[in-house]
């Protein structure tokens, strides 16, 4: 995307280039250039989260339709009949080509039993366990959920200039199970040098968004967070909790399954700007649950002794049902 235009930096912005802004949601610092990106369904073709719009651009992830954003305003963007027809069937083909390619991914995953290597690395680490015991996990924690341990992760990062580079680093490894099958394996990076943007990333890029289930049992609610960590440093107290991938990692579709599994839903995420807070009302909202805010991490609280469990509870028990 050109770097040479303003940036669309509102929603009135955007509606002058003859864009619906209510359609578009989400707003953040995603592109490689460090600047602000729009992104929402494509008015084209349809194609949910992948029309962006970005330094005076437009494009379409899908349907591959882009340009600068005055032809949109004056209507010289227009699809016949056949392009609709020949994007949706390419939309189509797409969709069944990455689904075969992730099954095939976590077939491969299930056959090397990965998370088995990595558990036992850790169990060999007595260190590595003190520090996740430390952090508020303990050992029957670790053995129940396979967590384990990457002596040497690869993955790639963007650095201030915008530049992709490969780093390697120690890691723990959560493995994420769906129907006693792995569906995929998030690191959590060790190394704070040099400093990365997230501390997580997956084994495996393209098999989708998953979250760490951690049930207590016979609990009628559960509590949304954000990472494995936090997930687990609940579940550790007697909590049930589910660590997303992060806040804007959570998919609409996943609603029904959440609303029919779980009589209240508590969204406990770090609320450390309003960005953030937002999405945990939304969430709430859509979920007829409570979004709850402590001012820090759930995670950090605990282990400091800034909260305790007991409290926790308390609030919890307060919550439940009633919708701030």
């Amino acid at each position: 995307m050109a770097t040479d235009l303003i940036p669309i930096a509102t929603s009135t912005e955007l509606a002058t280039f003859g864009l619906d802004s209510s359609r578009f949601v989400k707003y953040a610092a995603r592109d490689k250039i460090g600047g602000k990106e729009w992104h929402g369904p494509c008015p084209f073709c349809g194609g949910s989260d992948r029309f962006l719009v970005s330094n005076g651009r437009y494009f379409c992830r899908s349907c591959s339709k882009g340009g600068v954003l005055a032809n949109l305003a004056e209507g010289k963007v227009i699809l016949t009949p056949e392009e609709r027809q020949s994007i949706h069937k390419k939309m189509l083909a797409d969709e069944e080509r990455m689904k075969e390619a992730r099954s095939k991914k976590i077939a491969e995953l299930n056959k090397s039993e990965l998370w088995k290597i990595f558990h036992a690395n850790l169990l060999k680490a007595p260190d590595r366990i003190k520090e996740l015991e430390a952090d508020g996990i303990p050992l029957k924690v670790i053995k129940e959920f396979q967590i384990g341990y990457h002596c040497g992760f690869e993955y790639y990062d963007e650095n201030s200039k915008g530049k992709r580079e490969r780093f390697v680093s120690p890691a723990f490894t959560f493995p994420i199970f769906r129907n006693d099958r792995c569906v995929n394996i998030r690191c959590r990076i060790l190394s704070e040098k040099p400093l990365v943007t997230g501390k997580y990333r997956p084994i495996w890029t393209g098999l989708g968004i998953a979250f760490l289930i951690a049930e207590v049992p016979n609990q009628d609610y559960i509590i949304i967070t954000e990472g494995e960590k936090k997930a687990l440093n609940l579940y550790a107290r007697g909590f049930s909790a589910i660590g997303l991938w992060g806040v804007w990692s959570w998919k609409k579709e996943w609603i029904p399954w959440f609303k029919k599994r779980y009589k209240h839903h508590i969204i406990l995420f770090d609320g450390d700007n309003e960005g953030v807070r937002k999405a945990a009302r939304e969430l709430a909202n859509r979920l007829n649950g409570t979004s709850m805010f402590l001012g820090g991490k759930i995670d950090d609280l605990l282990n400091n002794g800034k909260i305790t469990a007991e409290q926790l509870q308390y609030l919890v028990n307060g919550v439940r049902g009633k919708p701030w």
